[in-house]
């Protein structure tokens, strides 16, 4: 007599098998989104990247200390389009804490902007969002104006979203963007000196 043989209680159907594939799958998709996060993370370097650039001015100090604190002056003359949280503040002083929006790699990209530094020499803020951008702005007077060192500082954050931003941060630097930046910091100081000393000519 042949003995009956009893199929498994653990014996998968084909539409279940279907869905187990399919969880399977999407389990695979997000490990390996974690694991390139972790892996970005791993190899984020500890130092940022730093890039310097120095320029003089035909214009007295608090004329570019003023240009590189106002607002409207910063939407001026800033390579990024942006937008504060707070619309009614006219300038930026030391203690400042405001989120920032603009625009970057076809995104909007949001970052927290706090300043450390704002007086009649030295502006020093930190911009915290996919990346960590330390900008420093020291200013020397001279004879016949100022000279300005800039000092931009890029640290990358994990993840891939963070990766593409610091690409196009460093490719942006890469091209002299600081450079131009300072140039266009520089007419508005000089054209504000030029108005200055009509004033005085006149009074």
């Amino acid at each position: 007599m042949r003995r009956s043989e009893n199929k498994p209680d653990t014996e998968l159907t084909k539409a279940q098998l279907r869905t187990l594939r399919g969880h399977v799958a999407r389990l695979a998709a997000i490990a390996a989104t974690r694991w390139e996060d972790a892996l970005a993370a791993e190899n984020y370097p500890g130092e940022p990247s730093v890039w310097r650039s120095r320029l003089p001015m035909r214009a007295e100090p608090h004329h570019v200390i003023d240009c590189l604190t106002e607002v409207e002056a910063c939407q001026a003359w800033s390579p990024v389009n942006f937008e504060l949280d707070e619309p009614n503040l006219l300038r930026l002083r030391a203690g400042t804490r405001v989120g920032v929006t603009g625009s970057l790699v076809g995104q909007r990209v949001r970052f927290c902007l706090e300043v450390f530094e704002a007086n009649a020499e030295r502006l020093r803020l930190r911009a915290a969002g996919p990346v960590d951008l330390i900008a420093e702005y020291e200013v020397h007077p001279v004879t016949g104006g100022s000279h300005v060192d800039a000092a931009l500082s890029v640290r990358r954050r994990p993840g891939r979203f963070a990766a593409a931003v610091t690409r196009v941060t460093t490719v942006l630097l890469g091209g002299g963007v600081l450079e131009r930046t300072l140039v266009r910091v520089a007419r508005e100081a000089e054209r504000r000196q030029e108005s200055a000393g009509l004033v005085d000519v006149s009074t």
